[in-house]
């Protein structure tokens, strides 16, 4: 099966695919959710009013969606097709590369910090 969507397309982030959602992080902080077998869009709207700039390409583990903007804020949000926002942590600087994850770690690249984040034992 063929399918195309005209919205939500991001500008430069890549898309990620999490239990058959597509998720397209937009700049301004627009995700849309998209189910990979046939394009239905189900939901798309705003991350957060004051988004801003999205040069990094989310990431998802266990459950959840990270998505940087340039600014620094690293927004955690449930990976499923009626997406809530978790939390947001501001680095205090501005991000570009994409995340990474590694076992039970999530490394951030900011400016002029490597950050590395990882549940509490």
């Amino acid at each position: 099966m063929k399918w195309a969507i005209q919205r939500g397309i991001p500008n430069v982030s890549s898309p990620i695919l999490v239990d058959n959602v597509l998720f397209l992080s937009k700049e301004g902080g627009v995700l849309t959710a998209v189910r990979a077998e046939d394009g239905a869009v189900l939901k798309e709207g705003r991350i957060s009013p004051a988004f801003g700039p999205l040069f990094p390409s989310p990431v998802a583990a266990s459950g959840k969606l990270y998505i940087a903007n340039q600014q620094g804020r690293v927004t955690v949000l449930k990976a499923e097709s009626e997406w809530n926002v978790l939390t947001v942590n501001d680095l205090g600087e501005e991000c570009y590369p994409t995340p990474a994850i590694s076992g039970d770690r999530i490394f951030i690249r900011t400016a002029s910090t490597l950050w590395c984040f990882r549940r509490a034992a």
